[in-house]
């Protein structure tokens, strides 16, 4: 099966807002059009087009490629260039930022372009023919995107967290197999672990489109570097093209780390909220600011 060409983030996120201006009754009739542009076949194609999609994808990424390796090995480290701080081990949270001047408040601290981007309903699939058809989609744009990305960019990324929950890889592997995608152990492994990987560090924001909701979610290398803290001395924001800029709320000292809010916890009680870190990052929260609750 041939393809028109590969679409690009921007692409999709340019469909959003003339989702927003058409009727609310033609949602799924426009999330059509959205996947369509996506895998680039015509609706009635879908149901062969998507695992013709994917499976195209998984071919283009090589044996060597830096995800499908051992995860337990060391990749380079991200090449800062003006900075004020510097990502090292920090005891118990892996990497960290941690500065090397004093930064004043109010200084922007870093101004971060994304390397992965997917766009995607934010309701939950109401079916299971829902979320066969939401994981498609997540998944042409993740390695659709990924197989594009330079060499050293992809060896960075296959550095960050990826928290895999217990059950995770067997999901994918009947998932998968419902769309009629056939694959190898290691494609399966290399695909949890791009989806988790990006899981676990992307940042998101949502995004009116019709009667839909839709939610944008965007993965930083450096930004992903930046740990939580529930009192933190950074906060960050997305820019319309699709940059994260932190900047510092307050004066960051010399050999301080830099954190970043990722969720309030003050919606949570303090046993929810160690749950819920423990859940969609894989750690659980004792900063200053949570324990003290």
């Amino acid at each position: 099966m041939e393809f028109k060409d590969e679409v690009f983030p921007s692409q999709l996120e340019q469909l959003l807002p003339e989702l927003q201006e058409d009727d609310p009754t033609n949602d799924g009739l426009k999330y059509d059009d959205f996947v369509s542009t996506l895998i680039g076949a015509d609706t009635e194609m879908f149901g062969e087009a998507i695992p013709a999609r994917i499976r195209y994808l998984l071919d283009a990424v090589s044996a060597d490629d830096p995800l499908r390796g051992n995860p337990l090995s060391k990749p380079p480290l991200p090449s800062l260039k003006g900075p004020p701080f510097i990502i090292r081990e920090m005891p118990g949270k892996g990497l960290g930022a941690v500065a090397i001047r004093r930064i004043p408040a109010g200084s922007v601290i870093l101004d971060d372009p994304f390397v992965l981007s997917v766009q995607e309903p934010a309701q939950e699939p109401a079916s299971e023919e829902e979320a066969i058809e939401l994981l498609s989609v997540v998944m042409i744009q993740l390695i659709g995107q990924y197989v594009r990305l330079p060499i050293e960019t992809r060896r960075q990324l296959s550095g960050l967290h990826p928290h895999i929950r217990a059950g995770t890889r067997d999901w994918f592997c009947l998932h998968l197999r419902k769309i009629g995608v056939n694959f190898s152990e290691c494609e399966l492994d290399f695909v949890v672990r791009l989806y988790c990987t990006f899981n676990t560090n992307e940042f998101s924001k949502a995004m009116p489109g019709g009667g839909l909701n839709w939610r944008i979610g965007r993965l930083f290398l450096i930004t992903s570097r930046i740990n939580h803290s529930c009192q933190p001395n950074s906060r960050s924001m997305q820019t319309s093209d699709g940059h994260k800029v932190v900047t510092a709320i307050r004066n960051i000292e010399e050999g301080e780390e830099l954190t970043l809010r990722y969720l309030d916890h003050k919606l949570f009680s303090r046993s929810e909220w160690q749950a819920e870190t423990q859940r969609i990052w894989g750690f659980v929260c004792d900063c200053p600011g949570c324990s003290s609750k």
